[in-house]
């Protein structure tokens, strides 16, 4: 009885040690190592109200690809996150925090956005002013003619 049950357990040490080798073989690949694009990017989120949903958050974008980390305050309403942006992207990660049933109140591209958007108005604003100009300079000039 007693040989039978080393013969069982040497059996099961070398199936297992045998699985494990094949597993690193298998992770052995001759692929090219593409180096990684790190980003780092805060997200107001909204709907937090505990720890669970911290962790909800923290659980869902962190089962994407290319995430190197998540952190979430409900307190302070952000989550935190570190991602390959050649094997991720913000909209998914955002996609993600909608899933499990949060909402991200303004995405890095948004704020892209409205900066984009807060140039064109200085900008208008700029003609604005440069027209003023020209019709301040076009009364001052008529004015010269009438003396």
């Amino acid at each position: 009885m007693k040989k039978l049950l080393i013969f069982l357990t040497a059996a099961v040490l070398l199936i297992a040690c045998n699985s494990n080798s094949n597993k690193e073989s298998a992770t052995d690949s001759s692929a090219p190592v593409v180096a990684a694009e790190w980003e780092v990017v805060t997200l107001p989120v909204k709907g937090m109200h505990c720890e669970g949903c911290e962790k909800a958050i923290k659980a869902g974008v962190g089962s994407l690809d290319g995430i190197d980390s998540v952190e979430s305050s409900f307190e302070e309403g952000w989550t935190k996150v570190k991602f390959d942006k050649k094997r991720t992207s913000l909209s998914e990660i955002a996609g993600k925090i909608a899933e499990v049933g949060y909402e991200v109140v303004e995405e890095k591209g948004a704020m892209e956005e409205k900066g984009a958007m807060e140039e064109k108005g200085a900008m208008e604003e700029k003609d604005v002013m440069e027209e003023k100009g020209e019709v301040v300079e076009e009364k001052e000039a008529d004015a010269l003619q009438t003396d």
